[in-house]
């Protein structure tokens, strides 16, 4: 009997337990495709955590948002009530976001670490202090860990709360009960950044070998994994750099001959260029050999870190030492944007750090409702030949939802011009009329989103809702109360296919009826997109695939999937493309949608709320 908490089990929910406990007792990997509604949480914890306590491993639930840990958090409180089973439960996020010096959450995470490290060391740090007396942990800190072990599964932000007002250090806290834990939930990085997973894990006294991972929203990890082994050094970094060093003069001297090449290197460029490693190392070489200038700036950056919340001399030494790293699977190009020259050292492929994590696993589960093709997902993070691939049809009732693909415009970079966008705008106008109550739209880009409202309000009289770039929680929270405030009148949101709304939020019930993708977004043709499809086609020959059509159609259903997150939800989804309706695209669309191509719209529509 596995640990499900609920009093029903669906048919795919016990076929997908089934298949967890055999993957764990045989020890091999599984990446599933699991459509919202199935209720994964339930159906990956119930077998996964009388498994692991029959086997002394320790579940990791990992997470791309904080968000994302509350349901986790729910349904192991109601495991813990149904079976009366002890389940010692580690929530945590990043350390900087436990912490509970007010100074911590404007930091960048490097300028944290260090800041950290010295305060413990001067011990300047109250509920550092407070933890930790004389070389080991104190006696009100065993308390607290001993009341929260009691408590079973509680939320990090109740945890950070709790800590803060008893004076003591939420990070710490959460790393003894971690240490305790059958269950830790934590973010990607906990396992899947090199730095944070050392750090963890000797923390922990745990080894990977015995743990089972659990990756939610797995298709967001690609992503997260390139950005973590990529980096990028900036005109404004430098200039910040020659400024901190106004009293080191020999050190800043070294620096402005490294700015001086920086600009040469991007004089006249109007876009981008690729960039060999030696040409910018030829650069740092006027002033010095690149591990000496490194050993020297992140010295001084020590320094300043003492005083001061971050150093620029510590990120430009962090620059220089991800400059001079590995060829194969990165690519190394300047570009001109808005904030002046920028030069990239990007990685393309994940696997060249999830592929050894994972094969270190006892098993690994990754899990998502947009993860198809499952195989590509599969290559990506470097799965063996030996994970079994699993695809889940969806529970919603079919009527319940109306998925179209309307070919009559495109948003091609050739065809942006004012008719297209009045054609656009006309569509969308007639959608946000037909729909009742609340309808969303998500596009590639702010600029194609701000040009297309222009005209939207002259088809349409519902009020429409901007997301902006870089909102706050506040912010965020606000708007969506203020669309949900208008459901029964009814509003638009105009949003970003990347946005926040455009996959982390959800709008339950009849906070939404409608959503229309418009556009297809397709990353830019740029030197970075390029050498992911060359990448690709030199490794299996899938490069337009893996590098630009199947990125892009995964960010189209992820926004897509705003409208219908429960069987008793009802919406309509329309992508307004052309190009959706060509069978090199179509075949990449969830089959579970069944979508209809039609330039009917209105009337479908009109049939659909009838």
């Amino acid at each position: 009997m596995f640990y499900f908490p609920y009093e029903k089990v669906r048919s795919v929910q016990a076929e997908f337990m089934d298949e967890i406990a055999e993957a764990i007792k045989k020890k091999y990997h599984i990446v599933v495709h699991a459509p919202t509604g199935i209720g994964k949480t339930a159906a990956v914890l119930a077998p996964t955590i009388k498994l692991a306590k029959e086997n002394n491993l320790t579940v990791i639930f990992l997470t791309s948002r904080h968000t994302q840990h509350k349901i986790v958090i729910e349904t192991l409180q109601l495991i813990k009530e149904k079976f009366n089973v002890e389940i010692t439960v580690a929530d945590i996020i990043g350390k900087k976001w436990m912490c509970s010096q007010e100074v911590a959450k404007k930091m960048y995470s490097s300028d944290f670490f260090d800041y950290c490290k010295k305060l413990k060391e001067d011990s300047g740090c109250k509920f550092f202090n407070n933890f930790k007396g004389q070389g080991k942990i104190s006696t009100e800190a065993e308390n607290l860990v001993i009341e929260f072990k009691k408590e079973g599964a509680a939320h990090c932000e109740e945890l950070v709360t709790k800590c803060t007002n008893r004076g003591m250090c939420a990070y710490e806290i959460s790393m003894v009960l971690a240490k305790l834990a059958d269950v830790i939930v934590a973010d990607y990085n906990f396992v899947f950044d090199p730095l944070v997973k050392k750090v963890f894990f000797t923390k922990l006294g745990k080894q990977l070998e015995k743990c089972i991972v659990i990756v939610d929203e797995g298709h967001n990890l690609p992503n997260r994994l390139r950005e973590n082994m990529s980096d990028q050094l900036t005109q404004v970094t430098l200039d910040a750099a020659i400024k901190e060093l106004k009293d080191k003069p020999e050190l800043q001297t070294k620096v402005q001959l490294i700015k001086e090449g920086f600009d040469s290197l991007g004089f006249g460029l109007q876009s981008e260029k690729e960039v060999k490693k030696e040409a910018f190392s030829k650069i740092v070489e006027y002033a010095g050999p690149i591990s000496m200038i490194h050993d020297e700036l992140e010295l001084f950056a020590d320094q300043v870190r003492e005083k001061k919340e971050r150093s620029w001399c510590g990120g430009l030494a962090r620059f220089l030492n991800s400059w001079v790293g590995q060829d194969p699977g990165f690519v190394r190009f300047m570009r001109k944007t808005d904030r002046g020259l920028v030069l990239f050292y990007k990685a393309l492929d994940p696997a060249l750090l999830s592929r050894e994590i994972i094969e270190s696993t006892h098993t690994t589960i990754m899990m998502s409702g947009t993860l198809t093709p499952t195989q590509m997902f599969c290559d990506l993070l470097g799965f063996p030949k030996s994970t079994k691939l699993l695809e889940y049809e969806s529970p919603f009732p079919e009527e319940n939802r109306l998925a179209l693909i309307v070919p009559l415009t495109t948003t091609k970079y050739a065809m942006r011009t004012p008719e297209e966008y009045k054609r656009i705008a006309t569509i969308l106008g007639a959608v946000a009329d037909e729909v009742p109550g609340n309808v969303a739209f998500f596009f590639p880009s702010y600029k194609l989103r701000d040009d297309i409202a222009k005209l939207l309000s002259e088809f349409t009289n519902k009020e429409m809702l901007f997301e902006e770039r870089g909102m706050s929680k506040e912010a965020k929270t606000g708007l969506l109360n203020k669309f949900v405030s208008l459901r029964l009148k009814g509003a638009i949101l105009m949003g970003i296919v990347r946005g926040s709304f455009g996959e982390g939020i959800d709008f339950p019930g009849d906070w939404l009826h409608g959503v229309v993708v418009v556009g297809l977004p397709l990353a830019k043709p740029n030197i970075e997109t390029q050498a992911i499809i060359d990448y690709f086609n030199n490794l299996n020959n899938r490069g337009l695939e893996y590098g630009y059509i199947f990125p892009a159609i995964n960010l189209a259903i992820q926004s897509a999937g705003r409208c219908i997150r429960s069987e008793k939800d009802t919406g309509v989804v329309i992508l307004l493309d052309e190009r959706y309706a060509y069978p090199r695209y179509m075949a990449c669309l969830p089959k579970e949608w069944n979508f209809g191509v039609t330039r009917n719209f209105p009337a479908l529509i009109e049939e659909f709320f009838s």
